[in-house]
């Protein structure tokens, strides 16, 4: 899908799309912050949101975006739990914000998206997404998984890698 303007985001795309979106698979009435604390494959991403000092951030009501989340088990097995527990406050600072979207979009909206660059928490960056048969793709190397979890104030979708803000 190609703007005629240059520039769209992915919620300006559901004009395109006829099909009605699926339900949402609500995980109760909690917060993105507590389904990270109670998810057993999350605690390496929470470690960093606590080191980072972001834990307000995803339990406050207004949040209402997403969260792109690596799942522990991917993680150690390519960087093991040593660079996570060694990680300074910044850059665990940088990489949580990098993997928060200004707006709210679930799976199956992404899914819609061939090609599109998707706005981060700090608005001067961008994530480069591609979708090659249903592949998604974010900066040419980190994997979405076909799930995501809808909280009482945002979205979670799972990956297999770290986002780490590309300097352009």
């Amino acid at each position: 899908m190609t703007s005629v303007y240059g520039y769209n985001t992915p919620g300006n795309m559901r004009v395109f799309d006829k099909r009605p979106p699926p339900a949402p698979k609500l995980a109760g009435k909690g917060s993105v912050l507590e389904y990270l604390k109670c998810n057993s494959d999350t605690t390496l991403f929470m470690h960093m949101v606590v080191l980072a000092g972001l834990e307000w951030l995803l339990e406050g009501p207004m949040f209402d975006s997403t969260v792109f989340v690596p799942l522990d088990s991917e993680l150690t097995k390519q960087y093991g739990k040593a660079v996570f527990v060694n990680m300074t406050a910044d850059t665990a600072y940088q990489v949580v914000k990098y993997s928060i979207l200004k707006n709210r979009i679930e799976y199956w909206l992404l899914s819609t998206l061939n090609y599109s660059e998707i706005v981060p928490h700090n608005s001067h960056d961008r994530i480069t997404l591609t979708n090659i048969d249903g592949n998604i793709t974010l900066n040419g190397n980190v994997h979405v998984r076909k799930m995501d979890v809808v909280c009482a104030n945002g979205v979670i979708l799972f990956t297999d890698n770290l986002l780490v803000p590309v300097r352009r």
